[in-house]
């Protein structure tokens, strides 16, 4: 980031939540909640002042937030960035878990997937009229849809 694009005065939250993807929304809770430490204030009007580290610091958060990584791990993640080597073991298991999360979310979308394209055929099949096809294709879509429903509450469980 440039000094031209961060001024030594820092920037307003609408500012840091341009910079950051994240919404101001989010940069307020965030802070309540201790994902974001305390931002400095101007004295005269008590609005945030963001600094480049602060910035910086956020665009970090939003990438943990784009690959769905709950918010008591990025709360975790962060508590434990300081300590280094002591607790690089916890950092891993935060994103082996993250990974593991990611690959069920995957597999769930590829049942989506299998079971809209199955939906194509089956329509296909009708508009051909094709009714061996549709018995087959009706059986296939089945076993894919009781899979989906099976994934997803179990997804929902996590």
């Amino acid at each position: 980031m440039t000094s031209q694009a961060m001024p030594n005065r820092g920037v307003s939250i609408k500012q840091a939540a341009l910079l950051s993807g994240l919404s101001e929304t989010t940069l307020r809770y965030y802070e309540t909640i201790g994902i974001i430490p305390f931002i400095e204030r101007d004295s005269q009007s008590k609005h945030r002042k963001y600094s480049e580290a602060d910035v910086e610091y956020l665009v970090a958060i939003a990438r943990l937030n784009a690959i769905g990584m709950p918010i008591a791990d990025i709360k975790m993640y962060f508590q434990n960035r300081p300590k280094g080597q002591a607790v690089a073991d916890e950092q891993v298991s935060l994103f082996t878990k993250q990974v593991d999360r990611i690959d069920e979310e995957i597999k769930r979308l590829h049942l989506q997937r299998d079971y809209a394209a199955g939906k194509i055929n089956y329509w296909q099949a009708v508009q051909l009229g094709d009714k061996e096809k549709l018995k087959f294709i009706s059986k296939s879509n089945n076993q894919i849809g009781a899979k989906l429903s099976i994934k997803k509450e179990k997804y929902n469980d996590k």
